[in-house]
């Protein structure tokens, strides 16, 4: 009993900790001068109204009597599906990423039927095999749209339709959880949760493995739930079966999603003799998952077998990420990448990596090692908008709405974001703390998969994204701390208001000395100053030109945004250039001259005067060779599968090149 007891309460412990620590360091990262561009004042207001917003809608929801009616998930249906699709048919906005290039990928395959590309996208699939999986998901859907006869130009738009299905369903499963376990109030709750959330709006766009993993792990905690209540032995087989199943494809994607059945023997080894499960049971629905394991493998050999490659000697082994987790902020690094693939096997990679790992942590030692733990935290929990302000960048066209969503305006939003993430753990810690007074299995399975997921992310490279595949289970956690909460005088746990604001004061007081002498609660993060008015973002490859005199490379746009700064990703080597920004009757607005620059690959062009177009207008870039033997460096987007940017086009030599375009960005910067 001591053991149980030990096995129980540890994790949970180990979770309040993390909590805490993450509450702790939510003003820190609020009041950052690098995140958005209001002042601290304004910060403060945007939070103290979100705040009153939130209690004022959730105290009129709770008050109200839609939250015990069972037709409320029609309601929720119906705001959140209109929401999400003003969200895609609004902001337009355009894959980026990684996305990018499974969304390219993925369409080549459509129309020619081929194995993936290894050398596509700088050796892009050859390094990342673990994103084959997501790659058959996308891949099927677009056949599925295509062979309906809609054209390839709107699968990003049927692309953003697949993620609205798979975080409403994510949803959905968690709303019959909550309905069988507890009752159709919390269900309700769990919903309109999500209504408040941003996140099941800013995630839209952006369909990539994290949004396909919430719905997964949605999914299989929803059928071990159908699994435990099912009174007939042929469903729990089908059920069981099914699992697996669900479990080799969740793999595929994600590999966070094995996390439930790890959670799972804790919770059988802790509650196993108060549920009547016994090792017999346990073994044969395991042998029943381990079959649906192997089916999953079966068919996916069977349905993309001949489009998965044969001969891949360059994918980069486990030890990369571990090592991009080992220093700096333990986030993706261009310069790991560089250092794994400059070795030719996957073990000379992998020793590689090993070496370096142990070097990174020798150097950081164990301070440097606890602080770099805390940046990952921070960075993967308690980013409020998940990253949504840098994935919601590029689009055709440019609105009002895209600044106060990923441009220089989002302060406010932000905000909320944040506040919103930090109410989530607040009561994800109560739910902590009353689970350590009152046992709950579910409950408890939830807890440590949440757990797995903070500490699996200390080690593992760090992204804000990755907090997205367990946002089901956070605001399931956050419910039920809420009804804790709510219905204390049932629980044995309680705080006197004296001593909640004597703890709360010396905690905010030893934050405060412990970030001032070693700065562990807040975290660097971009400020965007930029108010675009068109961008092509990102390459496919790197265009190496040698030019004559007199030859010009240009790249065509269109928008109705003032704009007084442009940005082209062109490396200018060898000769003189001249560079010109032309109006649609060709009529030269500005021009400049530009010197060799063999360091800076990235050319700012400040204007001398603003252009305020009246309505949309096409304008034209154009690069003119003053020498001989002149060589430039050009990152473009040209596969011929996807028009990276369908407003403008890269013309050489008089020749419009269609579906390619530079990488530039046209904007106004500083426009108050």
């Amino acid at each position: 009993m001591k053991l149980k007891k030990l096995v129980y309460s540890v994790p949970l412990i180990w979770l309040s900790i993390f909590l805490v620590y993450l509450l702790l360091s939510f003003p820190f990262i609020v009041l950052n001068k690098e995140i958005g561009s209001i002042s601290i004042t304004m910060r403060v207001t945007a939070l103290f109204l979100s705040f009153s917003l939130l209690i004022f809608v959730w105290i009129g929801f709770t008050k109200s009597k839609l939250i015990e009616k069972n037709y409320f998930v029609l309601i929720f249906l119906g705001i959140a599906v209109i929401l999400q699709l003003i969200i895609v048919f609004y902001l337009k906005i355009q894959p980026t990423n990684d996305l990018l290039y499974l969304h390219d990928e993925a369409i080549s395959i459509v129309k020619h039927k081929h194995e993936i590309s290894l050398t596509n996208f700088r050796n892009y699939f050859a390094q990342y095999p673990n994103n084959y999986g997501y790659l058959a998901v996308i891949y099927t859907w677009y056949k599925i749209v295509t062979f309906l006869g809609i054209g390839t130009k709107y699968l990003v738009a049927a692309g953003n339709v697949l993620n609205i299905l798979m975080i409403n369903g994510g949803i959905l499963l968690g709303y019959y959880v909550i309905r069988v376990l507890k009752t159709c109030r919390l269900a309700n709750l769990f919903l309109f949760f999500f209504l408040l959330n941003p996140w099941t709006y800013l995630s839209v766009p952006y369909y990539y493995t994290h949004t396909a993993s919430f719905f997964i792990l949605m999914l299989v905690i929803a059928c071990m739930l159908i699994i435990k209540k099912a009174n007939s032995g042929w469903k729990k087989i089908i059920f069981c079966i099914l699992e697996g199943f669900i479990l080799y494809w969740g793999i595929k994607v994600r590999i966070t999603n094995i996390f439930p059945i790890i959670a799972l023997i804790f919770v059988f080894f802790v509650f196993g003799d108060k549920s009547n499960i016994n090792l017999r049971k346990i073994i044969f629905s395991g042998a029943l998952m381990l079959c649906g394991i192997l089916a999953g493998g079966c068919f996916f050999q069977g349905a993309f077998g001949d489009i998965m490659p044969k001969n891949n000697k360059n994918s980069f082994p486990i030890t990369h990420w571990l090592m991009m987790a080992s220093h700096g902020d333990g986030r993706f690094n261009r310069e790991d990448v560089w250092f794994t693939s400059s070795f030719k096997t996957k073990k000379e990679k992998q020793d590689a990596n090993i070496k370096r790992i142990i070097k990174n942590y020798q150097k950081a030692g164990i301070r440097g090692t606890a602080k770099l733990v805390g940046i990952k935290l921070r960075s993967v929990w308690l980013i409020g908008d998940d990253d949504a302000s840098k994935m919601l960048v590029s689009a055709p066209d440019y609105t009002r709405l895209h600044d106060f969503i990923s441009g220089p305006d989002n302060g406010g939003l932000l905000m909320y974001c944040y506040l919103f993430r930090s109410l989530t753990l607040l009561f994800m810690l109560l739910n902590v703390l009353y689970l350590l007074k009152k046992p709950d299995s579910w409950n408890y399975l939830i807890a440590l998969i949440l757990l797995g997921a903070m500490v699996f992310h200390c080690v593992w490279e760090a992204n804000p994204k990755y907090s997205i595949c367990f946002m089901g289970l956070m605001a399931y956690s956050a419910i039920m701390g809420y009804d804790g909460w709510k219905n204390k005088k049932d629980n044995k746990l309680s705080f006197s208001k004296k001593s909640l604001i004597i703890y709360l004061v010396c905690a905010v007081c030893v934050a405060v000395m412990l970030n001032i002498r070693y700065d562990i609660f807040s975290i660097r993060s971009h400020k965007n100053n930029k108010y675009y008015a068109a961008a092509q973002m990102k390459g496919s490859h790197t265009r190496e030109i040698t030019a004559q005199r007199g030859d010009i490379l240009s790249q065509t746009f269109q928008t109705s945004r003032d704009f007084n700064t442009i940005d082209l990703n062109i490396l200018f080597s060898k000769g003189k250039f001249q560079i010109r920004l032309l109006d649609e009757r060709g009529q030269i607005l500005q021009k400049k001259e530009i010197y060799p620059n063999t360091d800076e690959s990235h050319f700012t062009w400040k204007l001398l005067k603003g252009v305020m177009p009246k309505g949309q207008k096409g304008y034209c870039i154009s690069v003119i060779c003053l020498s001989n033997g002149s060589q430039l460096r050009v990152p473009v987007y040209q596969t011929g599968n996807y028009d990276a940017y369908p407003k403008g086009n890269m013309i050489w030599r008089e020749r419009e090149f269609k579906n390619t375009d530079i990488i530039f960005g046209v904007y106004q910067r500083n426009r108050r």
